[in-house]
């Protein structure tokens, strides 16, 4: 279970009455069990590119690269400058960055990933590394920016299991390492409206039947579905149930339930806080951070003695998808290519 994808919760349900009610079970365990026993929340930066360091288990060498050194064929796991040439001759920005964290990155054991997100020179305090602009208080004076979320467990790339970080301290004066941590806002106002929006998503529920959610003939059909649902976020028109339905042939009552979902969502977010004080701005205007990422227990397993498996993690970011989709959209440098 490598991190190189997490969900939206509301699309989940695409895949069945089952898996609305993990969903359930996530935001009712995340909103008060936070960085407990059941999930990791962290604060979603919109870092790039993402970067995964560390010590190679199978030969013990430090190494750079992208998510693409969990490739099936071929892993571009850089040990040197002539490494990263070789794999990233025609990306001249990307080549720099990885350049910078082969130089400057900690010699740690272990595998793991973070978000790049700027060069510190000790007068610059914003930075875009994708479409969010996030500005410090304080010039940061380290030679790279870097938020860290994950860990990987394993003895070779291709069985590498994510574990969540939060709030991790490593060693090395010349990075900066953004505190992803969250705090709880414990505003009664949140409490109630929570509870009001999982009544309405159990309620709904419970008049719907398996047959009331939309069934795939084939992987393209779940595919088309997706795309049509975010093309709404890209341009900011609301998701409506009726013209949904209309639209796609699909149950009425499902796209009532996804919208539910969507509700319950923008209520956890804004149930939790970032740690770090750093201001988010989109094209020089303020908005929030992007969102949040709840990794998810679905036994009494304790993180620090976890030896994780895909059937006992589930990870899923909220995001305002009407802001950010949006912004996304009309952004050409988007994607840093791996």
């Amino acid at each position: 279970m490598k991190n190189l994808h997490i969900t939206h919760p509301e699309d989940l349900i695409l895949d069945g009455k089952v898996a609305c009610q993990n969903v359930i079970e996530i935001f009712r365990s995340a909103f008060d069990d936070y960085n407990q026993e059941d999930n990791r929340i962290t604060t979603k930066y919109d870092g790039a590119p993402a970067i995964v360091f560390g010590t190679d288990p199978t030969n013990k060498r430090f190494f750079v690269g992208t998510k693409s050194v969990f490739n099936k064929r071929i892993k571009k796991i850089c040990y040197t400058n002539d490494c990263i040439d070789y794999y990233y001759s025609e990306q001249t920005n990307l080549r720099n960055i990885l350049r910078l964290c082969l130089k400057y990155l900690p010699r740690v054991a272990g595998t793991y990933q973070a978000d790049f997100i700027g060069q510190g020179d000790g007068d610059t305090t914003a930075f875009t590394p994708n479409t969010i602009t996030y500005k410090f208080d304080k010039a940061p004076t380290e030679n790279i920016i870097m938020a860290i979320h994950t860990c990987y467990v394993g003895s070779n790339f291709d069985d590498m299991i994510a574990v969540p970080q939060y709030g991790i301290t490593m060693p090395g004066l010349n990075v900066k390492w953004i505190d992803e941590r969250v705090c709880h806002n414990e505003e009664r106002i949140f409490e109630e409206a929570f509870k009001y929006s999982m009544d309405a998503i159990v309620d709904q529920l419970e008049l719907m039947n398996d047959d009331d959610f939309p069934t795939f003939k084939t992987k393209k059909a779940k595919t088309d579905l997706l795309k049509r649902l975010n093309l709404h976020f890209k341009m900011g028109t609301l998701i409506n149930a009726e013209d949904l339905a209309n639209e796609t042939a699909y149950n009425f009552k499902f796209f009532e339930l996804y919208e539910l979902i969507l509700n319950a969502k923008d209520i956890m977010i804004n149930r939790f806080i970032p740690f770090e004080k750093v201001e988010c701005f989109i094209n020089n205007r303020p908005t929030n951070h992007e969102g949040i990422v709840i990794t998810h227990l679905s036994t009494n397993l304790d993180y620090n003695a976890l030896q994780p498996t895909a059937s006992t993690v589930t990870r899923i970011k909220l995001v305002d998808r009407y802001e950010f989709s949006r912004a996304n959209f009309s952004n050409e440098k988007f994607a840093v290519a791996a």
